[in-house]
């Protein structure tokens, strides 16, 4: 398991989640460090460089670049199991999807998301910008960079729509067309939209938890939109794990998790994913 974030006092989804798996099944290489402000509960002392400004800067002079590129080392370096990422932050998945790809491997990339993570800056903005590496555009990025052609991306349980012909739709429509696929929310359960997984030999599953952001599971990094019901989600899992079941899974992960949030009482974010995580372990491998 690979964290995004450092040991502190803080409190981080890796934290959380690592003390609910067998350890049997799985093996804790520790945390990819960042900068202690950029932790989800930064220390007292660093509350002078806390602020917007500073988050943008640290993005566009590549800092979430550096840390996806410390995640890509260490996958590289790994030589059996497979890697299985706990980030706050769902652009490092760029970092596994590219050491993978030095591997040779070619999977599916087979992303659980409400948002959309393959739009520029400057479509999102309206405006031309600079299109600094972010949460935003790593899928984007990834293509780009013939880490994965656009057939190869699977976008699943989409909740975020774009006005017909606004920037955003055109960059969308123009990856369509070079095979990426786009399953919304409300047409995930119709046919089970299986049909994806028929001629791939790899599958790399990749995903956002605020893709069931919810009443229950509201412990999210994103909260604009609200999610499928967890209990539709993980009937739906427990089928894709069926299908798949004779695939090679070549990595996963789970972002966008606030641990700040999941960590209370009434909030049932962590609970849900260890079972969501515990079926595909069992049933997909």
């Amino acid at each position: 398991i690979l964290p995004s974030r450092e040991e502190s006092v803080s409190k981080t989804s890796f934290g959380l989640l690592s003390e609910k798996f067998s350890l049997e099944k799985f093996v804790f290489l520790g945390n990819v460090d960042v900068p202690e402000w950029l932790l989800p509960l930064p220390t007292v002392e660093t509350l002078p460089v806390l602020n917007a400004f500073n988050r943008m800067e640290f993005i566009r002079k590549n800092g979430l670049m550096a840390m996806a590129d410390k995640v890509r080392k260490i996958v590289s370096a790994l030589e059996n199991g497979v890697p299985f990422l706990i980030s706050e932050e769902h652009s490092m998945t760029y970092g596994v999807l590219k050491a993978l790809r030095e591997k040779g491997k070619k999977p599916l990339f087979l992303c659980f998301d409400s948002h959309i993570d393959a739009i520029s800056i400057s479509a999102r903005f309206g405006r031309k910008e600079e299109n600094f590496f972010s949460s935003a555009n790593f899928i984007q990025k990834m293509i780009e960079d013939e880490i994965l052609e656009p057939h190869q991306v699977c976008i699943m349980g989409v909740s975020e729509k774009f006005q017909r012909g606004s920037p955003p739709d055109k960059e969308l429509s123009l990856l369509k067309k070079m095979g990426l696929k786009i399953v919304e929310k409300d047409k995930l359960f119709k046919g089970e939209n299986f049909e994806f997984v028929e001629n791939c030999d790899e599958i790399y599953i990749s995903i956002d938890a605020d893709v069931c952001a919810g009443e229950r599971t509201y412990a999210v990094r994103t909260r604009n939109l609200c999610g499928i019901s967890p209990g539709k989600f993980l009937q739906f899992i427990k089928k894709l794990s069926k299908k798949i079941k004779k695939k090679r899974i070549v990595g996963m992960d789970l972002c966008e998790i606030d641990p700040l949030v999941a960590d209370f009482q009434e909030d049932e974010t962590i609970n849900f994913w260890k079972e969501v995580i515990e079926v595909l372990v069992d049933e997909a491998f």
